[in-house]
């Protein structure tokens, strides 16, 4: 006797009808066993109404908790659940609480005291708040979901800044300077002498980790004029090989703020002027002389107009082999990429384009990805088409050559390689025919023959998109297969 589920189908010319028999009999007892009756339903069709299911769900649970559930923080690291609880238990029934830990079980500093009632989380938060516990002020304050707390810091940085639309007030009145890019030999003092010709510092500090620069610190003058005078001298300045980033530095609170208030934004809208000043200056070069420095390559472009800046990017000291060059206006700029692009400098042809943000170049590589590649070089895919071929599995000591050996005997060989990386053999390789017959042939002896006591795998070589829809195909079959037998197996257990 098997002890399972037993599923079994009914039809109804009627849906309403069907409708009264899933709300009659689904969870009825049915000699000691509950019913289960649904509507017969698409896979697609379960998975919407789960998900929904389950938001309706999460929905009523945040509800249920709205205003009774409080977030505290800057928790001492002895401090656990119990503790934790002990107090907060003089405000009221509390139902639950917690510190949350790491992986390896310690505190994180924080956690969730969640209450019966609005009222009691109220009374908890007034008494708690900036309450000393283990020589450490308490924050208690109502939890939020995500999304809540990012529009609550983005409306309290609207209302900081609402007063300050005045360009001098946008300076701020701050004497604190926040400065990264740093390289990692700039010690406290480099950093000092760096911005000590601005005015009178009170302070000069690279922050650090295990006695490491972390790449950025900060600069006090002793008046806001003064830290106006650094920002605009050395915002962008080259020092060590590195542009600085020179900004007054900011409460973490209103930092956070300030993201907020840009995620949640239209970020066109937001200093479109500056954007515009900057849109369609900035040149991109590549394929650098690894002897190009900066002034060289200002004295390769200086011809096109006023260049406002100039920089080859390095790495330790070394070309990363690509640069950037400013110009003063868009048709300088646009001169500068029709005339240098192609050029040969130092025996090599240059890249010359207008520089994007990360997040254009992005958009117009998936735009690119996006178009009709059939209709690209149609005639070169079809000569192809059928003639490469994909081998796996391959020794590690089979090279380019050993692996055009081996094939040889089938056909014309154009070309035959085996993958690699950092001079070790990734064990799959191509061969390429000169006709899908020899391809073909080459695929039907050659699969599953042993070389060097392995069997290999070989096939077409597919595109990407090609095999994994292959893959899908393949994949829906086994599914179809598997489910023809479990419900023949379900069906001759209850004969």
């Amino acid at each position: 006797m098997y002890d399972c589920i037993k599923i079994d189908m009914a039809s109804f010319e009627d849906p309403e009808a069907a409708e009264k028999a899933v709300e009659a009999l689904n969870g009825n007892d049915n000699a000691g066993k509950i019913l289960y009756v649904g509507r017969d339903q698409k896979e697609i069709e379960r998975q919407a109404e789960l998900k929904e299911k389950f938001e309706r769900i999460r929905m009523e649970r945040i509800n249920r908790y709205q205003g009774v559930n409080l977030y505290v923080k800057n928790l001492a690291d002895n401090i656990d659940d119990e503790r934790l609880r002990k107090e907060f238990a003089q405000f009221g029934t509390i139902t639950s609480a917690k510190v949350m830990a790491t992986e390896d079980g310690r505190s994180k500093g924080f956690g969730f005291v969640c209450f019966c009632s609005p009222e009691e989380a109220t009374k908890a938060i007034v008494e708690m708040n900036e309450k000393i516990i283990e020589a450490r002020p308490l924050y208690v304050a109502l939890a939020q979901r995500k999304e809540d707390r990012k529009a609550q810091l983005a409306s309290q940085y609207m209302q900081r800044t609402s007063s300050r639309d005045m360009p001098e007030h946008r300076i701020g009145p701050g004497v604190n300077l926040f400065i990264k890019n740093l390289d990692k030999s700039i010690d406290d003092e480099k950093l000092r002498e760096e911005f000590s010709q601005f005015g009178t510092i009170t302070s000069a500090k690279v922050m650090t980790k295990n006695d490491k620069s972390k790449g950025f610190g900060f600069v006090s003058f002793s008046s806001p004029e003064e830290a106006s005078t650094a920002i605009s001298e050395m915002h962008g300045r080259i020092v060590v090989d590195k542009p600085l980033y020179v900004a007054l530095a900011q409460r973490k609170e209103d930092r956070r703020a300030h993201l907020a208030l840009l995620n949640m934004q239209d970020n066109t809208s937001i200093d479109k002027q500056g954007e515009q000043r900057e849109l369609g200056v900035n040149v991109y070069v590549k394929n650098l002389d690894d002897n190009i420095d900066d002034e060289r390559l200002r004295e390769e472009f200086a011809q096109f107009g006023t260049i406002t800046s100039a920089k080859v990017m390095t790495e330790d000291g070394l070309s990363k082999k690509f640069g950037f060059v400013c110009f003063s206006s868009p048709e300088e700029a646009s001169k500068a990429i029709e005339k240098m692009n192609g050029r040969i400098v130092v025996a090599k042809p240059l890249y010359v384009a207008l520089a994007q943000k990360k997040e254009d170049r992005e958009a117009h590589l998936a735009l690119l990805n996006m178009q009709d590649n059939t209709s690209m070089d149609r005639q070169g895919e079809q000569r192809e088409l059928g003639v490469n071929v994909y081998v796996k599995n391959l020794d590690d000591n089979i090279d380019d050559e050993r692996l055009r050996e081996e094939f040889a005997q089938f056909g014309t060989i154009t070309s035959a390689k085996v993958m690699t990386e950092d001079g070790l053999s990734k064990k799959f390789g191509f061969v390429c025919f000169s006709s899908p017959e020899e391809a073909s042939k080459a695929i039907e002896k050659m699969n599953g023959r042993i070389v060097v006591a392995k069997p290999l795998y070989v096939a077409l070589a597919q595109k990407k998109e090609d095999r994994e829809a292959h893959l899908a195909s393949q994949y829906m079959q086994r599914m179809r297969k598997l489910q023809g037998q479990q419900k023949a197996l379900v069906s001759q257990m209850f004969q």
